[in-house]
């Protein structure tokens, strides 16, 4: 009782669509199918398909830059979110009509530009500030050394707060390693230096 060799047209389609279906991580998934409620609603909202016109590009791209405006400004619950995030979705929207629509919606260059002006508009992403004692004092003293899970809490932060000045030591800078200290300052922060 060998296997039949013959394929079987029912189970190659499982396969392809499981295949397909794979294209994405657990994660990621999750977050496709959150666009996807979002653009399921955006949609209803204008009193259109979620699908897309396969031949129809013009009618694509207008819709999803409309898309993209609607997130950008701030209509999901979630609120404003960033030009980087914006073409996240978007994204997640054409993987929705490659799988399910067998098309695959883009943005006319004009449209293009509107990304682009988000992101101009959003500018570069905030730099971070150093990790400081500071902060690890002040979440230490929130906390109730009586309390277990403050204990677990207050040894995490120490952990996490070790970890972060300590990964600064492993910088490459031009393929060459560098010693980095800490170094405290007189208003109390402490800096990582070379």
């Amino acid at each position: 009782q060998g296997v039949d060799p013959s394929p079987h047209p029912q189970d190659l389609l499982k396969h392809l669509v499981a295949l397909q279906q794979r294209s994405l991580t657990n994660s990621s998934r999750r977050q496709y199918r959150t666009t996807w409620g979002q653009w399921w609603t955006f949609c209803s909202q204008l009193g259109v398909s979620v699908w897309l016109p396969a031949n129809r590009p013009y009618s694509q791209s207008i819709r999803l830059t409309l898309f993209a405006v609607y997130c950008w400004v701030g209509r999901l619950p979630s609120g404003r979110i960033s030009a980087g995030s914006v073409r996240s979705k978007l994204s997640h929207i054409r993987w929705y009509h490659r799988l399910y629509a067998d098309c695959d919606p883009e943005l006319t260059p004009s449209h293009g530009l509107v990304l682009a002006g988000m992101q101009r508009v959003s500018g570069p992403p905030g730099t971070r500030e150093p990790v400081t004692f500071v902060m690890l004092q002040w979440i230490m003293d929130g906390l109730n050394p009586s309390t277990a899970l403050h204990r677990v809490i207050g040894g995490a932060a120490v952990l996490g707060f070790f970890f972060l000045l300590r990964s600064a030591e492993y910088l490459a800078v031009k393929d060459t390693r560098r010693n980095y200290t800490l170094q405290p300052r007189s208003n109390g922060e402490h800096h990582i230096s070379r």
